[in-house]
């Protein structure tokens, strides 16, 4: 029988560094950043464009009629944030509903009511 030998290698130690090595390890300052001021009137335009659907803000009467058709409550609408840029484009508020119109190939013309949160 042969004699197995186990030879376990120790760790290496880790080099000390010099004091020159570590100040050559310090990351630089950050220079400030610079203030980039934006225009005080900024201007959305509505985006045409054929992949986006038609967007139109519905009147509050409109609202209640659709409603009252469906049998639903505000709640019940699906939703859609106000910093979606179709609605940037249109300065809606919470709580207002938009009346979504997409072409289909099955249907001609889809609707969708969302209301904006």
């Amino acid at each position: 029988m042969a004699d197995k030998k186990k030879s376990k290698a120790k760790p290496a130690k880790k080099a000390q560094k010099t004091k020159k090595a570590v100040k050559a390890e310090k990351p630089k300052k950050a220079e400030p950043k610079k203030k980039v001021e934006k225009e005080e009137e900024e201007v959305i335009e509505q985006i045409v464009h054929e992949y986006i659907p038609k967007h139109e803000p519905l009147q509050p009467e409109d609202v209640e009629a659709v409603l009252t058709k469906y049998g639903i409550g505000l709640h019940h609408l699906p939703k859609i944030l106000s910093a979606d840029p179709a609605i940037k484009s249109m300065d809606l508020t919470r709580g207002d509903v938009v009346k979504i119109t997409r072409n289909s190939k099955t249907a001609g013309e889809a609707v969708y009511y969302r209301v904006v949160i």
